[in-house]
């Protein structure tokens, strides 16, 4: 079968390119999935595209081929597989018309009546920050802030807002800002026109902006024995921040710093503390309630031909971009 797919080619280089899929027999856990919709994560991806990140360790590999957040329906399904044909399911999937992928290594589920298609691939970067949810020791009640309200932490903020918790919103955009606030956010601060006020006061932060100065911010507002999850990835070395400043709250307010690294929890299974298909069933439960609000969040629709120019604009242009969806079924 031929397919479609966003190739990254080198440094700012993206393009729509044709690949094969196997239509052969499928083993027991295998789907195959006919894309509808996929959401460009504005980390990762970015990252990626640029070319330049430090995160890890040697140069960044090319041809990549992009994305994790896709929803389509099941052309076929293995008789082990969590999905079964003809179903509309969520999958951590790249960006391309059609994929075939063992269901064991990618999580695949059904997404609930109720969840428009389009908006359901959110659901994927908010699960970034679900899985520190589920593991932070804060409780309903207990004040909670999230540094860098991008795509991820707008809907970390929101998500800690389902979970029972006061969200103060802390990002430096004023366009972020006023989203939030218009996501139900009520609260939200410029950390470049001071903290005061609001310093010392949390439980539990979520970092989401990647920066130096954002791991600045969440420390400041951590509260003595609280606890700072490091949701943003630091794909750029930075040096406005001495690495000192960081240490030394950390040390006088015993803060536990925290990885939210999401795969630090099983892909499937419910045994505690519970399975990334787990945290992400939750969230789809929260967008068809509408506790969770996402479509404030979609900046862009796209098709696949339109797709690899948007890709710089994201990187050079980031307020002017939010959540950017790959409409699958035009061509």
């Amino acid at each position: 079968m031929t397919i479609q797919q966003i190739v990254f080619t080198g440094p700012r280089q993206a393009t729509l390119a044709y690949a094969e899929v196997s239509e052969a027999a499928l083993s027991p856990h295998e789907v195959m999935l006919r894309t509808h919709y996929s959401v460009i994560s504005p980390g990762t991806e970015l990252a990626g595209f640029a070319g330049d990140q430090t995160l890890f360790p040697g140069p960044q590999p090319y041809p990549a081929y992009p994305g994790y957040a896709a929803v389509g329906e099941v052309i076929a399904a293995g008789g082990e597989a969590p999905v079964r044909t003809g179903e509309l399911v969520l999958a951590h999937t790249p960006h391309q018309s059609v994929s075939r992928f063992d269901s064991r290594d990618r999580v695949c589920i059904r997404v609930p009546d109720g969840v428009s298609p389009e908006q359901a691939p959110l659901a994927r970067l908010a699960q970034v920050s679900a899985v520190s949810i589920r593991l932070m020791a804060a409780r309903a009640g207990d004040q909670a802030a999230v540094t860098g309200l991008g795509l991820v932490g707008n809907l970390a903020a929101q998500l800690l807002r389902c979970a029972g918790l006061p969200v103060l919103g802390v990002e430096v955009l004023a366009e972020r800002r006023l989203l939030a606030e218009r996501c139900g956010i009520p609260v939200t601060i410029d950390p470049t026109a001071g903290i005061a006020g609001h310093d010392a006061a949390c439980a539990v932060v979520l970092e989401c902006s990647g920066q130096d100065r954002g791991v600045q911010s969440a420390i400041d507002l951590a509260a003595r024995h609280g606890e700072v999850f490091l949701i943003g990835a630091a794909w750029k070395r930075g040096t406005a921040v001495m690495a000192a400043d960081l240490v030394r709250p950390i040390f006088s307010k015993y803060l536990a710093l925290r990885s939210g690294w999401e795969w630090q929890i099983p892909l499937y299974g419910s045994r505690p503390p519970g399975s990334i298909a787990d945290c992400t069933a939750w969230i789809l439960k929260c967008m068809r309630d509408g506790t969770l609000v996402v479509d404030e969040l979609i900046t862009d629709r796209v098709s696949p031909a339109q797709a690899p120019a948007i890709y710089a604009d994201l990187l050079d242009r980031p307020a002017a971009h939010m959540g950017v969806v790959i409409d699958w079924r035009q061509r």
